[in-house]
């Protein structure tokens, strides 16, 4: 029998924490498409709003912990560092190509009542290759090196959306700054890729953990995502800020620890 650690294992709690985000997503879209403006004030209805925008954050954390088991396997397999890279690469690509694939879909659903313009929307798929594709330095380095790099990263991430939303990106085009910007309607890496980066940091965590301390880890993970929550939560009702201008629900890092808790 293969050990967990081994390449090929896979661990049950991943599939089903993916399967349920596919079902959250799935009820937000429909409440959000046919519940009756005059619902649409009601509890249940915000409710269940807040509760569909976590399978963003949901499936950007999942693809880092896929890429760093994908970084994990490649290292076992004592790989040159470019090689090692240039696998990570080639998810991000591999990403890139679904997303070119999935808008062009729904385009060609959507004439003649469809611009040309809407071919370069933004979506979670793209902002997941463009994270995939910056974060993939971290397969230079060590595995315990690449944990600590990817938390600091998604927390520099975090922490620089309030900045990012505020500077002017008007040099790269009004497509291009999409995939930068906080922006309600689009994915932009900016806070989203902190996820993408505290995936690989756990990936990279689940892969060295040995099995006997898996129980003892999901304890661990379990006491920091309520302190996440708990913690941003309030910092988050402090009327101080370090941020000259920042909006809780477009590019807060309180609201990014906050989902990364849950």
């Amino acid at each position: 029998m293969k050990s967990p650690s081994s390449s090929s294992s896979r661990l049950p709690f991943i599939d089903w924490v993916r399967g349920m985000a596919a079902i959250i997503m799935l009820q937000g879209h429909v409440f959000h498409s046919f519940a009756s403006k005059d619902l649409q004030e009601s509890g249940p209805w915000v409710l269940s709003q807040f509760v569909g925008g976590m399978p963003p954050a949901i499936f950007l954390f999942l693809t880092g912990i896929t890429l760093a088991f994908g970084m994990s396997a490649r290292d076992r397999k004592l790989l040159p560092a470019y090689e090692r890279w240039k696998g990570a690469m080639g998810r991000a690509g591999y990403l890139l190509l679904l997303a070119i694939l999935f808008r062009l879909q729904l385009y060609l659903f959507g004439l003649p009542n469809n611009q040309w313009t809407d071919l370069l929307k933004v979506d979670i798929l793209n902002c997941m290759a463009l994270s995939m594709a910056l974060v993939s330095v971290l397969a230079l380095m060590s595995p315990h090196s690449r944990v600590r790099a990817a938390l600091v990263a998604g927390t520099l991430v975090a922490l620089a959306s309030p900045v990012a939303a505020h500077m002017n990106w008007d040099w790269l085009g009004p497509h291009l700054r999409h995939y930068f910007v906080p922006d309600y309607n689009h994915f932009g890496f900016f806070p989203w890729g902190a996820f993408l980066a505290y995936g690989v940091a756990a990936g990279a965590i689940l892969r060295l953990a040995k099995p006997e301390h898996m129980n003892r880890l999901m304890q661990w993970a379990a006491i920091l995502g309520f302190g996440l929550i708990v913690g941003g939560r309030y910092f988050a009702q402090i009327p101080y800020s370090i941020y000259s201008k920042s909006e809780f629900w477009l590019d807060s890092p309180l609201l990014t620890f906050i989902k990364l808790g849950v």
